[in-house]
Formats: C-alpha cells, structure tokens, sequence
C-alpha cells in the first residue's frame, strides 16, 4: 500500500543502493565508513532521509538476532530517530526480509514498495526500481515467493550462523 507523506518545511536526503556488507574488501571498509560519518554529522534540524533501498546487501530478521556487522550503522540511524528526524526505508530487492525491527527498534518508516513525498507544491513519487521492467517476469515471481509469509518462516528456522552467510552467498550471486 502506497503511502504518502508530507514534509513541506524539511531538506530530504537520500542513500540508495549502499549495500552493506557485500563484501570484505578495503572499499567496502571505506563505505561503510563514509556512510557512518554521513550519518554521524546529519543535520537534526528541519530534515529527514530516505532510504531507497538496499542499505544492507542482505536483511533478515531473526525473531532475536540481526547482523551484528551492521550495529553502529543502526545505532546511528536509530540516534537520528531519536533526535526527531524523519527516517522512511523504501524496501529494495535486497530487502524482501524487512520486519518489525527497523520500524520497532530504530524508529523508521518502513514501505514495501514505494511512496510519496510532498515537498511543498510537489509531488514526488519515490521507489527503489527494481521489477518495473515489462521483462522482469521472473523476478517478480521471485520477489513474491521471498516474501511469501510460510517461506521467511522456514528460512527463521535455519539459524543465524547459517542463515546470514548463505544469503550473502547467494546475494553475491546475483551480481554477477
């Protein structure tokens, strides 16, 4: 369900496609460290930030555990929460695991699929992209079969030590 929102007094910043923790490397370091002083120095006053999805190259929420390898990200996000800032996560097609952790933890507004902003006399229509080609049959049947309430049960069952890697393994993947 689409939901609108409007913010006609605030500057909106945006962070799409960070995908954190796709991998080891010294630029995944860099990243990770570029969007932690981001924001670490976000303005608190009269702002807000969308995240456009895939902030994490994978998200899943086991019922009591998250990827600890993203904890000062998500203490800084749930920090700007907290100081009155607007925070709206616009899931990704990284993202077909988002639950009740961001929106109950950290304070963010969570959208399936997209949304829309008033800003001022405009209207803009804001989405992460994935899927809206007239070709892309598959991964809209795949996109359905992830979020599929019975498959995330079964895949809670396997165990966060199995579970995180695995999907990161195939997340890899499909980059390729």
């Amino acid at each position: 369900m689409r939901r609108s929102v409007n913010q006609p007094d605030r500057k909106t910043y945006f962070i799409a496609d960070a995908h954190l923790g796709a991998d080891t490397s010294e630029h995944e370091r860099l990243k990770e460290q570029y969007i932690s002083s981001f924001l670490q120095t976000f303005p608190l006053n009269d702002s807000r930030l969308l995240i456009c999805g895939d902030l994490f190259d994978f998200w899943f929420e086991y019922r009591h555990a998250v990827p600890r390898r993203h904890f000062h990200v998500l203490a800084q996000l749930a920090r700007l929460c907290r100081s009155g800032v607007p925070i709206d996560y616009i899931a990704g097609n990284h993202d077909f695991w988002l639950g009740s952790f961001l929106q109950k933890e950290i304070g963010m507004t969570l959208h399936r699929d997209d949304m829309i902003l008033f800003q001022g006399q405009q209207r803009i229509y804001i989405r992460h992209g994935d899927g809206l080609l007239k070709k892309d049959h598959l991964y809209r049947l795949l996109k359905k079969i992830l979020r599929f309430r019975p498959n995330i049960f079964l895949y809670r069952l396997l165990h966060p030590d199995l579970g995180i890697p695995l999907a990161l393994f195939f997340s890899h993947l499909s980059r390729g």
